[in-house]
């Protein structure tokens, strides 16, 4: 937890506060419009067309990687993310990009609904 000292002025029309009283304060530096958060990988991840899943070979990995990076893309900017369907296949689902901390992305759509399995990349599957 940081700790800044500061001054307010505030209004104290019946007199609860007094000088010296300490407080404690949310400041909010940005707000956004309402959206979902997706990781900064599910806006750069392109699949091979040859790499569609067909019942096998693949892996599809879905989630945030501590290796992500920051994204290079604009606020306002239309870019598309997959979403593994239950049948195991690929969906393509346009979004618009807004702000980003670094690791996720605020993005709004239409067709995206929270609790679905964004993709940030594919794998091979190892061998046993």
């Amino acid at each position: 937890m940081v700790n800044y000292e500061a001054r307010l002025a505030v209004s104290n029309p019946s007199g609860l506060l007094r000088p010296g009283m300490t407080a404690t304060a949310t400041i909010a530096t940005e707000q956004t419009q309402a959206g979902l958060l997706v990781p900064n990988g599910a806006l750069r991840f392109k699949p091979d067309a040859a790499a569609q899943p067909q019942g096998g070979g693949l892996q599809i990995r879905a989630g945030l990687q501590e290796e992500e990076q920051k994204a290079t893309i604009g606020v306002g900017s239309r870019q598309q993310i997959y979403v593994l369907k239950g049948d195991g296949t690929l969906e393509k689902i346009d979004v618009t990009v807004g702000p980003s901390n670094g690791r996720l992305t605020v993005v709004t759509s239409s067709k995206l609904k929270p609790g679905m399995k964004v993709v940030t990349g594919m794998k091979a599957k190892g061998k046993k």
